[in-house]
């Protein structure tokens, strides 16, 4: 693309961004795109602030599952239980951070999922 093409611009949003996946708010951006184009700045902006918002909505969602998942998070890791070696959901520490080390001494072995501690609870 090359030069200031407004259609050009909005069609491209649609199909390389997926600017509109069945969200209900920006369909009537959609439709206005695929009858003429973009036609002010606030289309920009609104197209933009669109996809800001769902690439970041994204990346929370993906961090969570991840987390959930016990895999680590970047430095962080899950703290695992001491009798299974599973993670522990809900506790990701950075062992090489000055609070990570400090968690890891304080707690030291003693996490431990209640189920692995004879308890009826559900193994997390």
């Amino acid at each position: 693309m090359s030069g200031l093409n407004l259609k050009s611009l909005g069609k491209k949003l649609i199909e390389e961004l997926g600017l509109v996946k069945d969200d209900e708010e920006m369909e009537p951006l959609k439709q206005k795109i695929e009858k003429g184009g973009m036609t002010s700045n606030d289309d920009i902006g609104k197209s933009i602030d669109f996809l800001s918002k769902s690439a970041h909505h994204s990346g929370e969602l993906s961090i969570i599952n991840r987390m959930r998942g016990g895999e680590s998070v970047g430095t962080f890791v899950p703290l695992k239980c001491s009798i299974c070696q599973q993670p522990m959901r809900g506790a990701l520490i950075e062992p090489g951070s000055e609070i990570g080390r400090k968690i890891i001494q304080a707690i030291g072995i003693g996490a431990v999922h209640d189920v692995c501690n004879g308890g009826s609870g559900k193994q997390q």
